[in-house]
C-alpha cells in the first residue's frame, strides 16, 4: 500500500475504483513514510498530511478525491469505461499545447510566486506562438470544434 501511494502521488492525474483505499502504513512497523512525505504534502493540506504520516490509517478513495490525492473515484464495474471516456477527453487536445502546459507546470511548481509567474508567462507566450493556439483561437470564434495539428 505504501509503494503504491508514492507512485500513484508522483502521477499527475489519478482515477480510483471506489472500494479502493490510501494509506502511509509505515508508522505502523516502525517506519516513517520519507518518500511518501513530499508528495503527500503537495497534494493534502499540511495538517491532514502530517495526521496520515503520523497515524497511518486508511483513506477511502473518496475522501482521497476530496484531500486532492485523486481526481475521479469510479464504481469498480465502471472503472474501464470511465477511465477510457477520461482518457479520450484528453486526447482530444493538442498534443502540443499539452506539453508546453506540462512543462509550464514543472518550471512553476514549487518556486516562489514572482519566479514562478515569469516562467508562466514566458509558457503562455510559447503557447500562443504554436500553430494549435492559433488554430483553436479560430475555433472558438467561429464555434467550431479545432483540428489540431500538434505543434
Amino acid at each position: 500500500m505504501a509503494g503504491g501511494m508514492g507512485i500513484f502521488l508522483a502521477c499527475d492525474l489519478g482515477l480510483a475504483c471506489d472500494d479502493i483505499h490510501f494509506s502511509t502504513p509505515e508508522v505502523h512497523v516502525g517506519m516513517f513514510p520519507m518518500m511518501v512525505l513530499s508528495l503527500l504534502y503537495r497534494h493534502v493540506g499540511r495538517k491532514k498530511a502530517t495526521e496520515m504520516l503520523f497515524l497511518g490509517e486508511r483513506i477511502p478513495a473518496p475522501e482521497a478525491m476530496q484531500l486532492g490525492i485523486v481526481n475521479h473515484v469510479l464504481p469498480r464495474n465502471e472503472f474501464e469505461e470511465g477511465t477510457a471516456e477520461f482518457v479520450a477527453k484528453i486526447s482530444g487536445k493538442s498534443v502540443a499545447i499539452l506539453r508546453l502546459g506540462k512543462e509550464a507546470i514543472t518550471n512553476a511548481e514549487d518556486r516562489v510566486l514572482e519566479e514562478s509567474l515569469e516562467r508562466l508567462e514566458a509558457a503562455l507566450a510559447r503557447v500562443m506562438a504554436t500553430e494549435d493556439s492559433k488554430e483553436g483561437m479560430r475555433a472558438f470564434v467561429e464555434k467550431r470544434k479545432p483540428t489540431w495539428i500538434d505543434e
